[in-house]
């Protein structure tokens, strides 16, 4: 984890990707659901036979939607919400609720919002991409300049925009027939039903925790994301507790240390001392990951 600091310092560049990323949210306006989603849900909970309590925690909900920035969609484009652990760190899409300075627009339609969102997600990766590329470059000693980083730039955009369509894909058609299977297996036993959300649950888990290395291996080692996939699932089998308790190790640091950006936020003044201590720190666990990746596997080539 030193390691991941040391070169953080060398990976300014990238901390300032980050950090300007967080201005934005700052300083930049708000582009929120507003009235479009307020007017589309609200009627739909009066209807609700639910306890008023309940229903007020609904409606406060649908409240909060309504005031999300979706602009901060673009730091967690990358990692697809948390689905991979290497994201662009932000510390305003970390945490909604921190105030920004800028003014509020909410868009006139819930329709202009779905137009949206797959140019947040493309232009999300894009910064996403440039940010990791530079980390990458700095923990392969390569140049942090010229075109050669540019063409390894787009190449990684590319191969990560692949990858997050290719998952958003499975989500969608593989949880109907999941969600059927397990209806009709609580309609046959309840407990059979609960044992086959169970079995899909260790399955999903395993799938996931064999790929935590996708996006480090398409960055670095630049290949498509099936192939990519495939050598993230070989290196986690070969060093899973290593990798596990590394992913363990920058959770939990990620998390401690978020409090402390937070609180600073809070303050109003320190908000941007919590930026760039969040988008250094941020970084230095990203080196770190992508380090480990690339030192193992030259060890075992050597």
């Amino acid at each position: 984890m030193t390691l991941g600091f040391n070169l953080a310092v060398g990976s300014l560049a990238a901390v300032a990707v980050a950090v300007a990323l967080d201005l934005l949210y700052w300083l930049g306006p708000r582009v929120t659901l507003g009235q479009a989603w307020l007017g589309l849900m609200m009627p739909q909970l009066e209807g609700l036979p639910v306890e008023p309590a309940m229903l007020d925690g609904l409606r406060e909900n649908v409240q909060t939607v309504a005031q999300v920035n979706l602009l901060q969609s673009l730091s967690g484009a990358l990692s697809l919400g948390g689905v991979w652990p290497l994201s662009l760190p932000s510390l305003l899409a970390s945490d909604p609720t921190l105030p920004g300075l800028g003014p509020t627009w909410e868009l006139p339609s819930l329709s202009l919002a779905l137009a949206l969102f797959p140019l947040l997600l493309a232009l999300g990766c894009l910064l996403g991409s440039v940010y990791l590329t530079l980390v990458a470059a700095r923990v392969r000693g390569e140049p942090t300049a010229g075109a050669d980083l540019a063409r390894w730039m787009l190449g990684t955009w590319g191969r990560v925009f692949a990858l997050n369509l290719v998952v958003l894909l499975l989500i969608m058609v593989g949880s109907v027939p999941l969600t059927l299977i397990v209806i009709v297996a609580n309609l046959i036993q309840p407990l059979l039903g609960s044992f086959v959300l169970a079995l899909a649950t260790i399955v999903l888990a395993l799938v996931w925790i064999h790929g935590l290395f996708t996006l480090p291996v398409i960055v670095l080692e630049r290949v498509n994301p099936l192939r990519a996939y495939w050598l993230s699932l070989r290196f986690v089998r070969r060093h899973f507790w290593a990798a596990l308790g590394l992913m363990g190790l920058a959770f939990v640091l990620n998390l401690g240390l978020g409090e402390v950006w937070r609180w600073l936020a809070e303050t109003g003044l320190g908000t941007p001392i919590g930026m760039l201590g969040h988008a250094f720190v941020g970084t230095a666990l990203t080196a770190a990951i992508l380090a480990f990746y690339h030192d193992q596997q030259a060890t075992a080539k050597s």
